[in-house]
């Protein structure tokens, strides 16, 4: 497609687009832990943290497919060190 050539039923531009970024680092295994409520929610608390790629999200739609369990009832839990221990993160 040519730059500045779609445009919405208004006429307004639409943008088409492709980010992409990698980070060369080592990595670690990551720590776990997952738990079913009295009430059948599903906690899973992971020693990871959110930079702004939905980690969250990704995170509870595999417990979803994995568990065959509503996406309302399962919470993901990350970067809080009571849960399960976290790794390194680090950069400039």
């Amino acid at each position: 497609m040519e730059p500045g050539s779609m445009r919405a039923d208004d006429r307004s531009l639409v943008g088409w687009g492709v980010a992409v970024g990698a980070y060369p680092a080592s990595v670690v295994a990551e720590i776990v832990r997952l738990s079913a409520t009295a009430d059948g929610d599903i906690v899973i608390q992971i020693g990871s943290h959110e930079m702004g790629q939905g980690i969250r999200t990704a995170i509870a739609a595999i417990v979803v497919r994995k568990l065959g369990v509503p996406a309302d009832r399962v919470r993901a839990e990350i970067g809080d060190t009571r849960g399960v221990p976290q790794h390194l993160t680090a950069g400039s």
